[in-house]
């Protein structure tokens, strides 16, 4: 295991407020770059390579896949189309290569496909700061982790 994060949602009591974590969610920092293999194939294609892009990531125990917000992934080419199960049915979505960190906990995946999807309208408060959410952590990372939600208690923590 690389680290451990825990966050509790508390009120100036030191009381847990569960109503603050049901609101925000389990959300961690995340920075996403391209992978090795994208940014290779961005080298030669003589464009520049993006920037990491940092931000929140969402745990989202009901997604199998982990999904990145598209504008973390500008100047990467699609690898494949992938068809995603959603509430509004089957769309078919583009996987890219990159990596996802979470500076918490010390822990960095590389995806050789992951899905990209829309995210702008997305936002979550980490430490009493807002932030744009650019990732959703699904079952295929938390495969490799262990991931406790205490509602009661306002607190999750994640071990990876």
């Amino acid at each position: 295991m690389s680290g451990e994060i825990a966050r509790r949602f508390a009120d100036n009591a030191g009381q847990p407020t569960p109503p603050s974590l049901t609101l925000n969610g389990p959300a961690l920092h995340v920075e996403v770059r391209l992978a090795p293999p994208a940014a290779t194939r961005e080298i030669i294609g003589g464009g520049p390579l993006p920037q990491p892009m940092t931000g929140a990531a969402l745990i989202d125990t009901g997604a199998s896949h982990t999904c990145i917000d598209i504008r973390a992934l500008v100047g990467a080419h699609p690898i494949r189309s992938r068809t995603a199960i959603t509430p509004a049915g089957l769309i078919d979505l583009d996987t890219y290569a990159a990596s996802l960190r979470l500076p918490e906990v010390g822990f960095e995946v590389d995806f050789e496909a992951v899905t990209g999807i829309d995210l702008a309208n997305l936002q979550t408060e980490i430490d009493g700061t807002r932030q744009p959410v650019i990732a959703l952590i699904g079952r295929d990372v938390l495969e490799r982790c262990v991931f406790v939600y205490d509602g009661p208690g306002a607190e999750f923590t994640l071990s990876a």
